[in-house]
């Protein structure tokens, strides 16, 4: 029958047995050390999460050509996996203290000036350029009508969700939803207040809230961070970038300029820093895939 699927037509490569996976890497040039060793970690961490580090290593993956550079070895790709697996580790704990601050001092902020009612399901309290407001709205709706959450269930009224406090749901609700929620209301008044309330600037938080809920939910699901630049870009000060090394703004790094900046106003994490600068310290070549990603 014309255009009937077929199954066939989606599958470009065959399925590779660890043992396989081994041997394609050798063919390519890389050194792999013990081959049942080497399987192990391909076992442990997945062959395409290996390759995504792997890439940088390679002659001109993007073109075609997969040959390793001479001298390359698998241990030294684990190395940097490990090292990128840190710096998540890192970023996730800044990142857990800013946004249990965010979603604190908004609820208080909103519900002084907003009231006790559901103002974050209703349409008219967000700007008319909103984007996918419908979809928003409905998808705090589902965050909230998960079953037995007993703390909603308090103030429901059949599926009516109109007289969940903000103070309730902000415990539910994603982050990133929280971060749109922030951008888009049409009174700014609780976000610029849960700014102050923070310490930090006004000018540029919620653009810096958004890209945190972006940079954490990498971090969350183990998404490579070294040579992986973002497609959301924080706003860094002038001041932050004359006394940081250069960096893309863009990259991981440029995240934790602003997470410096959040975790200093609010008193938290004292030597964040230091154990995220002793971790860039350690490695050239890491330190320069964090700063200025060029991927391949």
């Amino acid at each position: 029958m014309r255009g009937a699927f077929s199954y066939h037509q989606w599958v470009a490569k065959p399925f590779l047995t660890l043992d396989d996976q081994v041997g394609l890497l050798q063919s390519r040039g890389l050194d792999v050390g013990d081959p049942w060793i080497a399987a192990a970690h391909l076992r442990r961490l997945n062959y395409y999460r290996v390759s995504g580090y792997s890439r940088q290593f390679q002659i001109a993956p993007s073109a075609g050509d997969e040959r390793f550079a001479p001298g390359v070895s698998l241990a030294r790709i684990l190395e940097l996996m490990a090292l990128d697996a840190q710096l998540r580790s890192l970023l996730s704990e800044a990142l857990s203290e800013i946004e249990i601050g965010v979603r604190s001092r908004f609820a208080y902020e909103a519900g002084l000036e907003l009231g006790s009612r559901a103002f974050y399901l209703d349409e008219s309290a967000y700007l008319a350029v909103t984007p996918d407001l419908g979809a928003h709205i409905a998808k705090l709706e589902r965050e909230l009508s998960r079953p037995k959450l007993r703390t909603v269930e308090r103030y429901k009224v059949g599926d009516d969700l109109s007289a969940v406090p903000i103070w309730v749901a902000i415990e539910l609700i994603t982050f990133g939803a929280l971060a749109k929620t922030l951008w888009y209301l049409s009174s700014q008044q609780p976000t610029l207040l849960t700014a102050d309330s923070l310490g930090v600037q006004r000018t540029g938080f919620t653009s810096a809230v958004h890209s945190f809920a972006v940079l954490r939910n990498a971090c969350a699901h183990h998404n490579q961070l070294w040579h992986r630049p973002f497609d959301v870009m924080f706003a860094t000060l002038p001041k932050e970038k004359k006394r940081e090394p250069k960096f893309d703004r863009a990259s991981a790094y440029s995240g934790i300029v602003v997470a410096k900046r959040f975790l200093r106003a609010m008193g938290r994490l004292p030597d964040w820093e230091d154990r995220v600068n002793e971790l860039l310290d350690a490695d050239a070549d890491f330190r320069s895939g964090i700063l200025q990603p060029d991927p391949k």
